[in-house]
């Protein structure tokens, strides 16, 4: 019996309360501001009350991050066969009437691949507990997601749908 071919796997996650996201990053700007400045000249109370700002910060981001976490997504994917990725690619790509120059949907191609590639889900904190979804809901989700979120996923989708097919050279 022939052994079966294993395609390359990966996650990403998916953060769902982006609210709790956007106030994670104002607590860790405020922070990092507030242990980068400088403490020359400042009094022994002064730092004290500074340390207890930056205490009472940590609590306030450690709260936040345990949200966002608690709100993620985790999407498992696989990768593509080159006849399915080679579609998905040229269904996106579209050719410049004037110029001749191709163009091509990166957030189409993105949504379209995570669609093809999604294997599982499931919520961060509970990863024994898979979620049962179709490909019209993950579409929607994927619809509902911010650029920048959409963009992290890029790099996992092409190096899933390039893996290496044969060792390197020592």
């Amino acid at each position: 019996m022939l052994p079966s071919i294993k395609r390359p796997t990966a996650q990403v996650d998916v953060v769902t309360d982006l609210d709790a996201l956007d106030r994670s990053r104002v607590l860790a700007k405020r922070l990092e501001t507030l242990e980068s400045a400088s403490a020359a000249g400042m009094t022994e109370s002064e730092l004290s009350a500074r340390a207890d700002e930056a205490k009472k910060l940590r609590s306030e981001l450690k709260d936040i991050m345990r949200t966002v976490n608690d709100g993620t997504l985790v999407i498992d994917l696989q990768g593509l066969n080159a006849s399915s990725w080679e579609q998905v690619i040229a269904e996106h790509t579209t050719t410049d009437p004037k110029s001749g120059e191709p163009a091509q949907d990166t957030f189409g191609v993105i949504r379209d691949a995570m669609t093809r590639m999604a294997t599982g889900a499931h919520m961060k904190p509970t990863p024994d507990e898979p979620i049962a979804f179709s490909d019209t809901e993950l579409a929607g989700l994927l619809g509902q997601m911010p650029d920048s979120q959409l963009l992290t996923m890029l790099p996992v989708i092409q190096r899933l749908n390039t893996p290496a097919v044969s060792l390197p050279k020592a």
